[in-house]
């Protein structure tokens, strides 16, 4: 009797395995949507036909499953790609998605009566089979032994790399956003507050042909490292402008020009006042040294340029004026050495000359000089000269 009861039993849980077996339902819009994103993200691949028993959602989801657990990103990136695995491993990462009754009763004699009185039909594990063999061919596996496989290295090292190329892509975008953001502000700060109402898209813009071949601010994030660093060369030359250094006409289509336009204006007021101080700087000099003959050295034209006036030099650039500096000092030092030989000159000529003839003398112009002693004796070379005309040195 206890045999008999045990046979209906295993009767009964086979039919309700039989019946469970051919069980579908539609699968959730939760479970959709990952079906899609994972066949997308993995070579836009799509599902096989299996019609694999006890999967009510169909082959969809569970090749999903197994997709994800094998060859997804997080799955490589675990380590999983570097792992042999087995059938039976593979069918443990979706056994959770067959039936109970399935679950329960595909092992031993059940199993093996289930495959003879329906031949036509595919088990759950024999399904997940046929799809490990479909991976191996299409390149995703490879073949370790019977029933045993491990990821391709081909593929991972493919996916491997997308991924690190992604993140450096969306790295640099991040790092683009944050520093193209900054300029703003800066620029913001620069136009005393003419930009706030400057609209700027920032997924426009990295679009846009940045005027240097042809090449976007997203290319140069997808690129190679020395494009984007060229990138952002360019982008500090702009930095640099908006805290004060040298101004720059390469603005990278950035809505920058009210504060470019605005420091412009300030250095050229800058510039200029800088300009007045280095030509009333020069004039002070100049009186202060050359006293009356200051204001005929200024108007003057220098040794090195003989069309601009030495005051005009000194305005227009640092550089021209401390050339002119140079020569003030220069005429100082040489007007300082011809007062002392003049002196000398006239404590020379009152030694041996009467106060009338002295005058006479120093102011005159002598026949040999071509011009009055006072005015050629500049130097002791010319003191001597000079010297050598007086009476007294006549005699000697």
């Amino acid at each position: 009797e206890s045999e008999r009861r045990a046979q209906i039993r295993e009767e009964q849980r086979y039919e309700q395995m039989v019946r469970a077996a051919l069980g579908r339902r539609t699968m959730s819009d939760d479970e959709q949507e990952f079906v899609e994103i994972t066949f997308t993200k993995i070579d836009r691949m799509t599902p096989i036909r299996i019609n694999a028993v006890g999967f009510p959602q169909g082959d969809a989801l569970w090749q999903a499953t197994l997709l994800d657990r094998l060859l997804s990103l997080k799955a490589l990136e675990e380590g999983y790609c570097d792992e042999q695995f087995s059938l039976d491993d593979a069918y443990a990462r979706v056994e959770h998605l067959v039936v109970p009754a399935v679950r329960a009763g595909m092992t031993g004699a059940l199993e093996t009566r289930y495959r003879i009185e329906h031949a036509d039909k595919i088990v759950p594990k024999y399904g997940v089979s046929l799809f490990l063999k479909h991976l191996a061919r299409a390149g995703y596996l490879y073949v370790r032994g019977e029933d045993a496989y491990s990821v391709h290295i081909d593929y991972s090292e493919k996916v491997l790399a997308a991924a690190r190329g992604a993140r450096q892509h969306e790295y640099r975008l991040q790092r683009l956003r944050e520093e193209v953001a900054r300029l703003l502000q800066l620029a913001k700060k620069a136009a005393a507050g003419t930009l706030y109402n400057v609209r700027f898209d920032f997924e426009e813009w990295i679009e846009r042909d940045l005027g240097w071949g042809n090449e976007t601010a997203l290319a140069a994030c997808r690129s190679d490292a020395e494009m984007f660093e060229q990138l952002l060369g360019r982008l500090r030359k702009v930095d640099i402008m908006l805290t004060g250094g040298p101004l720059t006409a390469d603005l990278l289509g950035l809505p920058l020009e009210p504060a470019a336009d605005a420091l412009a204006a300030r250095k050229r007021e800058k510039e200029l006042a800088a300009a007045r101080e280095r030509r009333a700087a020069l004039e002070e000099a100049a009186r202060k040294g050359l006293e009356e003959d200051a204001e005929n050295w200024l108007v003057g034209t220098s040794e090195n340029d003989s069309k601009i006036a030495r005051s005009e030099l000194a305005f227009r650039s640092s550089i021209g004026f401390q050339r002119m500096r140079a020569e003030l000092e220069r005429e100082v030092a040489r007007c300082r050495l011809a007062d002392r030989c003049r002196s000398a000159l006239r404590h020379s000529a009152a030694k041996v000359l009467s106060s009338e003839k002295l005058d006479l003398f120093l102011r005159a112009t002598h026949p040999k000089l071509g011009m009055s002693p006072a005015a050629y004796c500049i130097d002791q070379r010319t003191l001597r000269e000079c010297v050598l005309l007086l009476p007294a040195a006549k005699g000697r």
